[in-house]
């Protein structure tokens, strides 16, 4: 898959950038002819050296003048918002002891995302992609999560229970209320909602199959070759697909992990959940999200390994 290239290169500034999915994306960004101006907390990141069209800069999102300056004078016009804060967990919903409190994962969230957009309306800039989250709905840090229907597209509703996945659903309305209020610009924005993002070597049948996933998450995954490809595509998608406004999208591979069949996943899932994808979409190991509207708007097709 290849992304369109844009009327011109962009300048964009990517926040979180010494994470997995950042560090993906930046690389493909470069590649395509784009200039990245990162920046993330951390006092180093791996710089691409081969690439001069890439400055660092270590800066606090919590303090939007810094956050603003940094933006401003890279001469930016686009804006990537992968930065998050998140308690540690064991994949299954199960938070280990130490780091942040949940209050302190909420605040930071919605405080860095709503200065991420803030600093977009100010500056002009109407290209931002944001990293939501397949949890903005309520998911694998749920006790029980609800699951009115599946495959699961955006239309279905939001029941999140926790500090982070709550904090995902904000920074979704946080972009529509942005839009609303900016009609002139007009901003567009796209809330990318990634599942569990795998590094693209471990992205195989064996090893996605060796790991047994979650009924609370649907047995989800991404490749982050794939998931920065949406990124990519959500920025030069054009406004014949992608019109100016706010938009969620699903990020989520074709498959399942942990090698089960999707029937067999269903029979996993408590309570029993309302099919809609038809008597023949029961059958292999094909996932349990919905994505055809990230195909349709941002012409994004997951590159994951084939369904069966």
């Amino acid at each position: 898959m290849t992304s369109p290239a844009p009327d011109h290169p962009y300048t964009i500034a990517v926040t979180g950038a010494s994470g997995l999915l950042a560090s993906g994306f930046i690389r493909l960004a470069l590649e395509q002819g784009h200039r990245i101006v990162a920046l993330d907390r951390m006092p180093t990141a791996p710089a691409p050296s081969s690439f001069p069209a890439y400055t660092y800069t270590q800066v606090d999102l919590l303090d939007y003048d810094a956050f603003l300056s940094v933006v401003k004078e890279g001469g930016c016009d686009a804006i990537v918002h992968l930065a998050a804060a998140c308690r540690k967990h064991d994949g299954f919903g199960n938070y280990l002891d130490g780091g942040l409190k949940e209050r302190e994962v909420y605040t930071m969230n919605t405080a860095m995302s709503y200065n991420a957009l803030s600093i977009a309306a100010e500056l002009g800039i109407q290209r931002v992609v944001m990293a939501s989250s397949v949890n903005s709905i309520g998911m694998l840090f749920s006790k029980t999560p609800q699951f009115d229907y599946l495959p699961l597209d955006e239309q279905h509703a939001h029941y999140p229970e926790d500090a982070y996945s709550l904090a995902k659903h904000a920074s979704e309305l946080q972009a529509s209320a942005l839009t609303r209020r900016n009609p002139h610009l007009p901003l567009r924005i796209a809330s990318l909602r990634f599942h569990w993002v795998v590094p693209t070597p471990l992205a195989t049948p064996s090893s996605i199959a060796s790991h047994l996933g979650s009924p609370k998450d649907l047995f989800g995954w991404v490749s982050v070759s794939s998931a920065s490809e949406a990124v990519l595509l959500a920025l030069t998608a054009p406004l014949t697909t992608f019109p100016a406004g706010h938009e969620a999208f699903f990020i989520v591979a074709r498959t399942l992990c942990g090698g089960r069949t999707r029937e067999e996943a269903i029979a996993e899932l408590a309570g029993g959940v309302e099919w809609r994808g038809g008597e023949e979409g029961m059958r292999g190991n094909g996932g349990l999200f919905d994505t055809r509207k990230a195909e349709r708007m941002l012409g994004w097709v997951d590159e994951g390994y084939p369904i069966e």
